[in-house]
């Protein structure tokens, strides 16, 4: 009977060890579930599993021996400050820039403000608007945190009394980002800013709650210009993917007027004189392509390409002049025409 009671006995032992040792054999079947907040709930055998899983060595099935020494033994290698106190404090490290250098994007956009000279602004493709009030020795984003960072180009209004007014342009059809068919780094709509740069909000209608698609003239934006000249109303001008855009009450509002045909230019701009003529250009692959000419604002264009200018041409960008306004320059890009590129 003894001999009996002690086998007995043995086997409830053994059985208890099977009972409470956790598996490690099904270990895609674990589950640790969900533990308590004050620990009340937590099951030892589970807690055991979850440590050989996170210690234990993929190609021995074990925990490496000694895993302690060798952990420390390590951790003496790394440097430290100097004292054997602790690591190497941030500060004292010397750190060179590897990268990586394709983002915050193109500065696409930069302006010095007309009535502060030490002012300027600037801002990138997909790196947002800054401000440096001391002549660039240093910058401040003035994007906040949670606003599309996209800037493609910027505008101020340079009549009186208005100088603190600036606009802002987004989405980048043309350039690095988008140096194939279909890779654009779409915008979200025209800013204003009120307060000479210091902070920007998006104007309502040039702006929809989708940032992945092309749902709105305004994704994608060339240039702005106002107009100097008008002292009645806040007219500004967007060139943008298809069109040229005119305001006459500070973005709040938008009009197209030139482009938008059946067929759309790809590439448009736009320039504003002292006394308010307005240029246009659109591309070639319009059905308004060409370049012109507006003696009232933007309310009428007239034609006035060239009649031997190049039949095929992609962007050409408007340079006023600012000591003889008469004077207005075209720089194409005209693929088969004129010196190679």
């Amino acid at each position: 009977m003894k001999k009996l009671y002690l086998l007995a006995s043995g086997l409830v032992v053994i059985a208890a060890i099977f009972y409470f040792t956790p598996s490690f054999h099904s270990l895609g079947e674990t589950y640790l579930g969900d533990v308590d907040a004050s620990g009340a709930d937590e099951d030892a055998a589970e807690r055991l599993e979850y440590e050989w899983l996170m210690l234990h060595d993929p190609a021995t099935g074990k925990i490496p021996a000694r895993i302690r020494e060798q952990e420390l033994a390590f951790a003496a290698t790394l440097p430290n400050d100097g004292t054997g106190g602790g690591p190497m404090k941030s500060t004292s490290v010397s750190w060179n820039s590897r990268g990586p250098w394709n983002v915050g994007g193109r500065t696409r956009a930069f302006a010095i403000d007309i009535a502060n000279p030490s002012c300027l602004v600037a801002g990138s493709t997909s790196g947002g608007m800054w401000r440096s009030t001391n002549g660039g020795q240093s910058w401040m984003m003035t994007t906040p945190i949670n606003q599309y960072k996209s800037v493609s180009c910027v505008a101020q209004d340079s009549r009186s009394g208005h100088q603190n007014v600036w606009y802002y342009g987004s989405g980048e059809a043309y350039g690095a980002s988008a140096s194939v068919t279909g890779a654009y780094y779409l915008g979200n709509g025209i800013f204003k800013s009120t307060d000479s740069g210091k902070s920007w909000m998006v104007l309502p209608n040039t702006t929809t709650a989708s940032v992945t698609g092309f749902d709105i003239w305004s994704d994608l934006i060339w240039t702005l210009a106002t107009n100097p000249a008008n002292d009645t109303q806040d007219v500004v001008f967007a060139a943008a993917y298809g069109g040229i855009y005119r305001s006459i009450n500070g973005g709040t509002d938008w009009t197209l007027v030139k482009g938008g045909a059946t067929t759309t230019s790809y590439f448009t701009d736009v320039a504003v004189s002292q006394s308010g003529i307005v240029y246009a250009t659109l591309s070639s692959d319009g059905g308004q392509k060409g370049i012109w000419r507006s003696a009232d604002g933007g309310a009428s264009f007239a034609d006035i390409t060239p009649s031997n200018f190049a039949p095929v041409y992609d962007r050409i960008k408007i340079g006023i002049s600012p000591s003889d306004e008469n004077q207005v320059y075209f720089l194409g890009h005209t693929p088969g025409s004129g010196q190679p590129d």
